[in-house]
C-alpha cells in the first residue's frame, strides 16, 4: 500500500514538474535569468546550481516552482512573459499528447458504447441530445458534458428506448457511478470464477469456484464482495477439481484501510480475465501513420469535454456535491494503478489536461491571471502596484484554500461511505 501511495504521489508530482517545466525552458529560451527550480515544498533536502539556475529537492513533494528573474506584470516586454506563463500549460498539452500517442502503440482500444440489459439481446447508445455516438469514451463525455451543461440530457437506445435524465437526479455523494444512476451501466463480460493464479493451499490454479458458505458463485464479482466483507472469519469454499467437488474450509486474511483502519476480507488469488468480445471492440490497434492525428483527436476531444464541465461549474449550473478534491485525485490515479499500466497512463492524460486548463483560468496568483493583470496593466499606462496584485492573491488564496477544505471533506465523507458500503 505504501509503494502504492508513493506513486499517487510521484505522478501528481511528474505532472507538475512538465507544467513548471514549460515555464523553465520558454524561460531559457528566451534569455530570462533562472534563479530557481524547485520541486516540493519546505525544507530543502538538496540542491546543485547548473548553469545558474539553483535546481532544489525539498521536503514536501507535493508541488514545485521556479523563480524567473524579470517575469513580473510590469515587465514591459509583454509577449516574452506571455509566453512563458502560457507554456507551462503548453507543456502539460503537449505531454498528455505524448502519453495518447504512446497508448494507442499498444492494444488499446475503444468499446462499443453497449449497456447492461435484462433480455439477452445487445443494447446500445445509439444518440446524446440528437447527436450520434459510437464508442464509450465519446458517449461518456457527451452524456456528463450535456448533463453538466443543459442540467439534462435525452439518450437514445438502440431497441428505440428514450431515456432522460435530469441533473437534479444525480446524488453525487452517492457511491453508485453516474451511468448506473441513469440507468446507463456498462456492459462488461462476466468473469467466471475460474482461478487463475493462488497463494494459499486450499485453493488451486485451476479451480472453478462454484459456492462460499452455501451462496452460489457464478461470477468474480460477488466472490470478491464477500471475501471483502469477511475479514477474520473461516469460510467454506466448493470447489470444482478436476472432476470433483470439493468443500475446503479458508480463513480469510485481514487487512485494513488506510485512513479509516476499518477491517476488509481478503484472499490472495485472481481469476482467469476475459478477454472483450471483438464484435464490442471498434479501432483495436492505431495505424502508425495516422497515429498522431489519433493523438490529437482524442486531446482535442477530452479539452473541449474538460471546457465545458469546467464552465459548468462556474456558470453554477454543477452542483458543489460534485468536485473532487486532492484525496478524490489521489483515489483516481490508485484506482488506474490498481487497473492497468494504460488505463493509468490515460488517467495521467487527463490530470494534465486538467491540469493545463486550471492553471489558463484568469484567476490571481494562476498563469491565466498572470497574463490577464500583464494585458490590463499594459493597456491602462503600468498603473497596477504589486501592491494590490499580493492583495488580490491573498483573497484568491484564502477563497481557494475554504473550498479545498470544503472539498476535501466532503472527499473523506464520500470515501468513508464507500468503505461502509463495501466492508461493513
Amino acid at each position: 500500500m505504501f509503494l502504492q501511495f508513493a506513486l499517487v504521489i510521484l505522478s501528481i508530482q511528474i505532472i507538475i514538474l512538465i507544467h513548471e517545466c514549460g515555464h523553465f525552458f520558454c524561460a531559457k529560451y528566451l534569455g530570462f535569468q533562472v534563479t530557481n527550480f524547485n520541486i516540493g515544498f519546505g525544507k530543502k533536502l538538496f540542491s546543485i546550481n547548473i548553469l545558474n539556475t539553483l535546481f532544489a529537492i525539498r521536503l514536501i513533494p507535493l508541488g514545485g516552482y521556479v523563480s524567473i528573474k524579470n517575469l513580473s506584470f510590469q515587465n514591459e516586454q509583454l509577449s516574452d512573459c506571455l509566453k512563458i506563463w502560457v507554456m507551462g500549460p503548453i507543456f502539460n498539452f503537449i505531454a498528455a499528447i505524448i502519453v495518447f500517442m504512446i497508448i494507442l502503440t499498444n492494444d488499446f482500444y475503444e468499446l462499443k458504447p453497449r449497456i447492461e440489459s435484462p433480455g439477452l439481446s445487445s443494447v446500445y447508445v445509439r444518440s446524446i441530445d440528437g447527436n450520434n455516438v459510437y464508442t464509450w469514451e465519446k458517449a461518456y463525455s457527451k452524456l456528463i458534458a450535456n448533463l453538466f451543461w443543459n442540467k439534462s440530457v435525452n439518450v437514445v437506445l438502440s431497441n428505440q428506448e428514450n431515456i432522460d435524465v435530469k441533473l437534479e437526479d444525480i446524488n453525487f455523494k452517492s457511491t453508485k457511478p453516474i451511468l448506473d444512476q441513469m440507468n446507463l451501466k456498462q456492459w462488461r463480460p462476466k468473469v467466471t470464477p475460474i482461478i487463475e493464479s493462488s497463494n494459499i493451499p486450499e485453493i488451486k490454479k485451476g479451480d472453478s469456484i462454484l459456492g462460499v458458505d452455501n451462496i452460489v458463485i457464478n461470477q468474480w464479482s460477488i466472490f470478491k464482495h464477500y471475501i471483502k466483507k469477511s475479514p477474520g472469519k473461516v469460510v467454506q469454499i466448493k470447489v470444482i477439481r478436476g472432476n470433483k467437488i470439493i468443500t475446503t474450509n479458508v480463513l480469510i486474511q485481514k487487512k485494513f484501510h488506510t485512513l479509516t483502519n476499518i477491517p476488509y476480507g481478503y484472499l490472495p488469488v485472481e481469476a482467469k480475465q476475459i478477454s472483450w468480445p471483438k464484435n464490442e471492440i471498434i479501432n483495436s490497434k492505431s495505424n502508425v501513420f495516422t497515429l498522431l492525428n489519433h493523438s490529437l483527436r482524442r486531446f482535442i476531444a477530452q479539452f473541449k469535454f474538460q471546457l465545458t464541465v469546467f464552465s459548468s461549474i462556474f456558470i453554477g449550473n454543477v452542483p458543489f456535491e460534485a468536485f473532487t478534491g486532492p484525496i478524490g485525485i489521489g483515489s483516481i490515479i490508485l484506482q488506474s494503478i490498481n487497473s492497468s499500466f494504460l488505463v493509468f497512463l490515460y488517467t495521467f492524460c487527463i490530470i494534465n489536461i486538467s491540469i493545463g486548463i486550471i492553471n489558463l483560468l484568469p484567476l490571481p496568483g494562476l498563469d491565466g491571471g498572470q497574463m490577464i493583470i500583464a494585458v490590463i496593466n499594459k493597456l491602462i499606462g503600468y498603473k497596477i502596484t504589486l501592491r494590490w496584485v499580493r492583495l488580490l492573491e491573498r483573497m484568491t488564496l484564502i477563497v481557494f484554500f475554504i473550498l479545498l477544505v470544503k472539498i476535501t471533506l466532503l472527499d473523506i465523507e464520500k470515501y468513508l461511505l464507500y468503505i461502509s458500503e463495501t466492508t461493513l
